[in-house]
């Protein structure tokens, strides 16, 4: 069986960690799998990029403004723009597109992609479609927070600014979201093709709700069906090691100007911590530095530490505290929380997508997405716990990853998916 992936990149963040996994870490040995790419970051002999002519490129280099305007006018829907970006012709071009099986696709954000041409592939090859965030069912942004307009048709949302529309200067979002109902219609109506030969998979239960309920999605499925498979966590690398000996409570808290993230409600509470509770803790920091003012106003001891990209010193950066504080405001199914729970660390986290699923059961804490006040409570009432309480905590978080959450169970998942596909008589 031979599996094309497709992905914008091979290396960035979770979803081309995920990708590129995918193709490195072969879990069955009768499948051969390869990664397209828009740009290649690797050197990795199992990625590829995609064939674009010249001008492709050199719109890229052109000055951002105008490119940005030539993106989101009438131009866009010229034909003759459309072939300089993602096109059905080039794919075709491709020699282990013509021998696969199977499409299998991720984060296909940007101009790499032409949409439309989803229809095309699907006459060709089954696709399987990992959902990684909310792209495929908004006008076109990657998380509209609480904005339910995706369930309603309304394709604007405040959240233009955000990756990966970054403030378009004419704003299609309404336009973009119809395309999309449209594209998932004529998909969902192909004369002679099995139910499973598309599949979203979402990686959350709460994103599966999310698409069921979305304007875009078919109301009935005949070609088109979804499967959710929860993300799943190499749990050879990240684990307990069982060598947690001091007596302070250690924090770590990954600080970004993401604004996915949510850093900056838990950094400007660092101060209060200390002045209105007295806690005693260590925190780690990684990412940016704390402003001045929050280390000059803390009592506690910070230490800041450079972004990690090696796995086995993140697992060794994981078993060197206890509580990991997650803020984030948009959140699907994080691989950076199973990764902490399998090592053993206690999560404190918003309520945000799928992270009441990774955090239920008491296997972590929740406090309401985007309400600083109650991670203030949530924070206090988790410092004032036992050490040895919060450390079977998150030993009890460890062994459930172990045991529903490693990368294996996931990847066997998606092979009965595969098999399933085909066998479907696609």
């Amino acid at each position: 069986m031979k599996v094309l992936h497709i992905n914008t990149y091979d290396k960035g963040g979770g979803a081309e960690q995920f990708a590129y996994d995918f193709v490195h870490q072969s879990f069955d040995k009768t499948i051969e799998a390869k990664l397209i790419v828009k740009r290649k970051k690797t050197d990795s002999n199992n990625v590829e990029v995609l064939y674009r002519p010249l001008l492709s490129h050199s719109l890229e280099k052109i000055d951002k403004g105008f490119y940005k305007i030539m993106k989101h006018t009438f131009f866009s829907d010229w034909s003759v723009l459309k072939k300089v970006h993602f096109t059905f012709q080039n794919l075709q071009k491709n020699e282990f597109y013509q021998q696969s099986d199977i499409i299998h696709l991720h984060n296909i954000h940007y101009d790499f992609f032409d949409l439309e041409d989803l229809i095309e592939i699907a006459k060709q090859k089954p696709i399987i479609w990992t959902l990684h965030d909310m792209w495929s069912i908004t006008g076109g942004e990657a998380h509209t927070f609480d904005n339910e307009g995706f369930k309603k048709g309304i394709g604007k949302t405040p959240y233009k600014a955000f990756h990966p529309l970054l403030n378009p200067v004419i704003d299609r979002r309404q336009k973009y979201l119809e395309k999309k109902k449209e594209i998932y219609s004529q998909i969902n109506s192909l004369k002679g093709k099995q139910k499973n030969s598309f599949v979203f998979v979402p990686v959350s239960n709460w994103l599966k709700e999310c698409l069921e309920n979305a304007y875009v999605y078919p109301n009935t499925e005949h070609n088109i069906s979804i499967q959710t498979i929860q993300n799943g966590v190499d749990t050879t690398v990240f684990r307990n090691l069982n060598q947690r000996d001091w007596q302070t409570k250690r924090v770590l808290f990954f600080n970004s100007d993401n604004p996915y993230k949510g850093a900056e409600l838990f950094e400007t509470l660092i101060p209060r911590l200390t002045q209105e509770r007295d806690i005693n803790f260590e925190l780690f920091v990684v990412g940016k530095p704390l402003s001045k003012n929050i280390l000059a106003s803390s009592k506690n001891k910070i230490t800041h530490l450079k972004p990690i990209y090696d796995r086995q010193k993140m697992n060794e950066l994981y078993n060197s505290v206890d509580i990991l504080i997650f803020p984030s405001r948009a959140e699907n199914f994080s691989l950076l929380v199973l990764e902490a729970m399998a090592a053993g660390v206690f999560i404190l986290g918003s309520t945000a997508g799928g992270i009441k699923e990774q955090l239920a059961d008491d296997r972590g804490i929740l406090f309401e997405n985007g309400n600083q006040n109650d991670l203030l409570e949530k924070i206090s009432l988790v410092l004032e716990m036992p050490l040895k309480q919060i450390r079977e905590k998150g030993k009890t978080a460890s062994l459930f990853v172990n045991q529903n959450w490693n990368v294996e169970m996931m990847r066997e998942k998606y092979l009965k998916l595969y098999q399933k596909t085909l066998n479907d008589g696609f």
